[in-house]
């Protein structure tokens, strides 16, 4: 008896255009409500969110912080004067290369030398065979 109230269950569903797969899908999204629709998500859902928007806040905090640390950096006496030296140096080189194209002195030749004027000094050279102290 039960096996033929299963068997014209299944040919009504045939008939009526309902195929197992059909039902699956219908049963995940019903699931899938059922869990939106529950405290326990709501919740989880409230918590993952303001989380979120917790960690957005400190990463933002963070990259404006380092932004303005470079910007005072930047600022400063000591990488303006750097800024200087490097900005002399590359113009006595790019002087010096374009004035001798026809001259016998190297590229690296032109750079020590412009690098030696623009700082006004030597600075003091460690031989390379003997190690730092």
């Amino acid at each position: 008896m039960l096996f033929v109230q299963m068997r014209q269950s299944s040919d009504l569903k045939r008939k009526l255009g309902i195929t197992v797969w059909k039902e699956i899908t219908e049963d995940v999204n019903q699931g899938l409500k059922n869990v939106k629709e529950s405290q326990v998500y709501q919740k989880t859902e409230s918590v993952i969110k303001s989380t979120a928007e917790k960690t957005t806040s400190i990463l933002g905090g963070f990259t404006a912080g380092v932004s303005s640390k470079l910007g005072q950096m930047r600022n400063s006496e000591s990488f303006r004067s750097i800024e200087e030296r490097v900005g002399t140096a590359y113009e006595n080189v790019k002087g010096k290369v374009a004035s001798r194209s026809n001259s016998t002195q190297s590229f690296d030749e032109a750079l020590r030398d412009a690098s030696r004027s623009a700082s006004g000094a030597t600075s003091p050279t460690i031989p390379e065979n003997k190690p730092l102290p």
